[in-house]
């Protein structure tokens, strides 16, 4: 976000969990192989690494809640590692 000299805006701070940060780079890292921005074995390697350095990880309440706007798919992924801790 870009707020310049006397421009007003409103915004939402958080404090991003190592969860929420994890998982948005693994997509990153995903889209990027999809374009062929990155190279693709690599990419798969570092994002499931990701998952699972973060499967012990609690999903925090910022990230659930982000999550109810996503997929069902993507939300039943999520849950189900949740309720394995």
């Amino acid at each position: 976000m870009r707020v310049n000299c006397g421009d007003h805006a409103c915004v939402t701070l958080f404090s991003p969990s190592i969860w929420f940060c994890g998982t948005w780079f693994a997509k990153a890292l995903q889209g990027h192989a999809q374009v062929g921005a990155v190279d693709a074995a690599a990419a798969k390697r570092a994002a499931d690494a990701i998952e699972v350095a973060l499967k012990p990880v609690p999903v925090d309440p910022f990230t659930r809640q982000t999550l109810e706007l996503d997929t069902p798919q993507a939300q039943a992924h999520v849950f189900e590692a949740d309720d394995e801790s």
